[in-house]
């Protein structure tokens, strides 16, 4: 049993435990707020649109084929790997093999897999940058890892010092999300490099979360953590958000041989397969694809410009964001209140930004 582990991470563990006990009660009074007559729900990373037409067009007719509503091959339909390579192939110029890519049920069990894949009996801690995707503490918990969180610094910046102080001799991995949910930060080419020089400092493993790759706004670049480190790296991404299909859940992680085979029979404990029609939408989609992504990107850069714009016009300070689909602004007072006095004066529901720390910070503004 972890001796380690066991002296170290059980507080930690009841407090993220408590917090995440917390956080969903939270979400549930968020989702109350969204769900009443007329409400506009913007606190939850969803879009209104229905999504890639080649993809469903794709699936609609997959059901009509036999073959294609039984299981799946455990890594996925051979026809999506086969895309999956040549789109990362044909956008960044990164290489993989068959035997390196796995089709999951969604980014969410991706990451789950890939977390599994890292934790040894000795080393289970993850490295996680505060603030972070909320679900990603519960994901963590259910691979049975422990929380190591690290705080970005001022203006969100990866803070090299802070996630040395997180690591000990417990971590397994560090997680890095970019573009960044909830911060909208791209994280830069310096920044990646830090970030990889700290896993190799640490002798760990990185996950890459980069569900958000696609949305990137003018004047960044996502810059892939894989070709940096790509002997340590599982990446993961997800046609719900590449193809604003959050309904489909078919996601898929990237990784050297070796790490890949622990995903897959992580995946396979699981869930087995993803769903095999709509594999056969996501291959289709991702052939099809020629980088507008049906100009998705370009909508929530002028939506992100709009919002700003209005929210800096009635005194909210707004953090100018790089990428994906989020905008944090100070309201410059308690932010659960504002958020509840928005709800029930304005129709408009967002989230407080305390909701993605593990421990919220003194200043409980945004």
């Amino acid at each position: 049993m972890r001796p380690l582990l066991r002296t170290a991470a059980r507080p930690l563990r009841r407090a993220v435990l408590m917090r995440l006990s917390s956080t969903g009660a939270l979400w549930t009074k968020l989702n109350e707020l969204g769900a009443r007559p007329g409400a506009i729900n913007m606190g939850q990373g969803f879009p209104d649109f229905a999504g890639s037409a080649v993809a469903r067009d794709a699936a609609k007719a997959a059901l009509d084929v036999p073959a294609l509503n039984q299981y799946a091959p455990i890594n996925g339909l051979a026809e999506l790997r086969d895309e999956i390579r040549n789109f990362y192939e044909r956008s960044y110029g990164s290489t993989y093999d068959d035997d390196e890519v796995v089709v999951t049920t969604s980014g969410q069990e991706a990451l789950v897999a890939a977390l599994k894949a890292c934790f040894t009996e000795e080393r289970r801690g993850v490295v996680v940058m505060e603030p972070f995707y909320p679900f990603l503490a519960p994901a963590i918990a259910a691979a049975g890892g422990v929380m190591q969180p690290a705080r970005l610094g001022h203006g969100f910046v990866l803070d090299e010092a802070a996630l040395d102080a997180a690591a000990d001799a417990t971590t397994a991995c560090a997680v890095l999300n970019t573009p960044h949910n909830p911060t909208g930060r791209v994280f830069s080419a310096t920044e990646i490099d830090a970030f990889a020089s700290f896993c190799e400092r640490q002798n760990i493993y990185a996950v890459a979360d980069e569900v958000y790759e696609h949305a990137v706004f003018p004047g960044r670049t996502h810059h892939r953590l894989a070709d940096r480190l790509r002997d340590r790296t599982i990446s993961l991404s997800s046609a719900g958000k590449l193809f604003s299909l959050t309904g489909w859940r078919v996601g898929w992680a990237l990784a050297p041989r070796d790490l890949a085979l622990k995903v897959s029979n992580a995946h396979t404990a699981l869930t087995y397969s993803a769903p095999t029609p709509l594999q056969k939408g996501v291959a289709e989609a991702l052939k099809a694809e020629d980088g507008s992504f049906d100009g998705v990107p370009f909508t929530f850069h002028r939506n992100a410009e709009m919002l700003a714009a209005a929210l800096n016009a009635r005194g909210l300070d707004v953090f100018p964001p790089e990428g994906g689909y989020f905008l944090c602004a100070n309201c410059h007072e308690p932010a659960m209140g504002f958020v509840e006095k928005l709800a029930f004066d304005t129709g408009v529901v967002c989230t407080p930004l305390s909701v993605f720390y593990a421990t919220p910070p003194a200043e409980d503004t945004w």
